[in-house]
């Protein structure tokens, strides 16, 4: 490097760098994405765990599904039947419905519930990778990225549940956010309404469970990064493909007409 003009030199010094400074980037990806596949691979064995222990109650769902079909078919008219159901209910009406709303919350194997006792211990470490780090969207869609910066803001409430009422306006577009996880974000079961406020501890593991996916599949970039890079920043810009198209069309048709020549 010494005998290197100064000018070479401090090109090789700057490009150094800006390469490892590039790998540091990508560090902090993969340790994000390392970290949250190992919150949701506990979380799956959590709600397995959870099935297991609770099969009884599962059977019991069901034994109490057929007896209450079984009294729909008694003999007789609508008050007979009705009568028969109640009492196969009798006394344990608000047990049943209460065991039916906690087995619907992990219906069709969602671990989402589970992951905020995993993730709880991580918490700091991911909100520092995230404060060390740009995230930038590679689609027009921002609405990830407001969410981010949102949830980054509220890093240190402690409230269980957050407004999303401003001026009478939503906050946040929360249009991204998975059928899996909307009820346990906003308590709404449905998406009809726009929801008024968000539990914060299932939205910062949903936003940060989407970055990992986005990362993953590249609908998401660091800025910086290699390995995590926009790909958009790849592509020629329109002057040079204007500049470029038509040498490449003749190389194109010389290669087509040179073929078959060369074929035979």
């Amino acid at each position: 490097m010494q005998e290197l003009e100064p000018q070479k030199r401090y090109t090789l010094a700057a490009v150094l760098v800006r390469t490892q400074m590039s790998r540091v980037l990508d560090d902090f990806g993969q340790m994000f994405i390392k970290r949250m596949m190992r919150i949701h691979r506990r979380g799956k064995e959590a709600l397995a765990l959870h099935h297991l222990k609770h099969q009884e109650r599962t059977d019991g769902l069901i034994r109490t599904l057929r007896d209450v079909v079984t009294a729909y078919q008694t003999e007789g008219g609508s008050e007979d039947r009705l009568a028969a159901i109640g009492s196969v209910l009798a006394g344990k009406s608000a047990e049943v419905l209460e065991q039916c709303e906690a087995r619907e919350a992990h219906a069709g194997n969602n671990h989402h519930p589970f992951l905020w006792r995993f993730y709880a211990t991580h918490r700091s470490t991911l909100f520092r990778i995230w404060r060390a780090i740009k995230m930038k969207t590679t689609s027009q869609d921002s609405s990830l990225e407001k969410a981010l910066a949102f949830i980054m803001e509220n890093e240190q409430s402690r409230m269980e549940w957050l407004s999303l009422k401003e001026s009478g306006k939503p906050k946040l577009d929360l249009s991204w956010v998975p059928e899996t996880w909307w009820r346990l974000v906003t308590g709404q079961n449905k998406r009809d309404l726009p929801p008024t406020r968000v539990n914060r501890r299932h939205l910062e593991v949903c936003v940060f469970t989407q970055l990992m996916w986005d990362l993953k599949s590249g609908d998401a970039s660091v800025e910086g990064s290699a390995e995590f890079a926009d790909y958009r920043d790849q592509l020629v810009t329109w002057d040079e493909y204007g500049r470029m198209a038509p040498a490449y069309a003749e190389q194109g048709h010389c290669q087509r007409t040179l073929t078959p020549l060369l074929a035979s």
